[in-house]
């Protein structure tokens, strides 16, 4: 296990303590809005017998949700990925990768254990190709669960399933700050290079934040429009879309005929 300089400091300042908001107050409700991201890849081509993620049951998908502590509010499909908007963010299932992102105080990393097992049982995968976990530090990591409460023991965790993973921590420990454990085995690149755009933002105006809230839109279509966000993708994407009540808003869309997907 190889971790990066300035994460090595968490044995003296553990991660993430010196941003825990100061203070709190009990009476007032906090939602982590962080989220947690889990992707895996499993190699298909080495198994001749292998078929697709995508044949793992709904209610086996609705049991492993169960263990990370979120469920499913809708889902959406374009033949070649499996979309669904949970109640904490999003899971999109493709024909040889699952990914898992969530917020607020699940328990993401939980639900390895039943997801190798998922694979294998139904699409007779067991080899993993790439992992990747990644957060934000969290503003409230007391009110996380033991393993998420600081990075130290997410990467423990994930020592004890994927082999030759590597930890970082880029930022400073006393900002904001990013953290990421990869994992990728040795083989040939991929005919279709894969990449990912992610972008994270705070202080958002007040005039802007209220759009996504129930005192605003009557629902998540309407959030979606008003916002803006139909204009930032495809005009044919297919949008699947939630606007928590009072405040909250998680959109995942699908690109027809491709495994690309978007999310809000």
């Amino acid at each position: 296990m190889e971790v990066v300089t300035q994460c090595q400091l968490e044995g003296i300042i553990p991660s993430d303590v010196d941003f825990i908001l100061k203070d709190p107050d009990p009476s007032e409700h906090f939602f982590e809005g962080a989220e947690k991201l889990f992707e895996i890849w499993f190699d298909k081509e080495s198994t001749p017998e292998a078929t697709t993620l995508r044949a793992i049951p709904y209610n086996e998908i609705v049991e492993l949700l169960e263990i990370a502590e979120c469920h499913i509010l809708h889902y959406r499909t374009n033949g070649i990925i499996d979309s669904y908007v949970l109640s904490e963010s999003s899971m999109f299932v493709t024909d040889n990768r699952i990914i898992l992102k969530t917020c607020g105080s699940t328990k993401l990393l939980h639900s390895i254990d039943r997801m190798l097992e998922l694979a294998k049982k139904y699409a007779n995968m067991d080899t993993v190709a790439n992992v990747y976990y990644s957060r934000k530090n969290f503003l409230r990591p007391d009110l996380q669960s033991y393993v998420h409460q600081n990075f130290d023991n997410e990467t423990e965790l994930l020592d004890n399933y994927f082999d030759e993973g590597v930890a970082y921590c880029m930022g400073s420990l006393k900002q904001h700050r990013w953290y990421l454990y990869t994992m990728s085995m040795p083989q040939a690149p991929p005919i279709h290079p894969d990449h990912t755009l992610e972008i994270c933002m705070t202080n958002i105006p007040n005039d802007i934040l209220k759009v996504f809230s129930k005192a605003f839109c009557v629902d998540g279509k309407e959030c979606t429009k008003i916002s803006g966000i139909d204009q930032l993708v495809p005009e044919d994407t297919i949008i699947h879309e939630e606007l928590f009540d009072p405040v909250g808003y998680s959109m995942n869309g699908l690109i027809p005929n491709s495994d690309q997907y978007v999310s809000f």
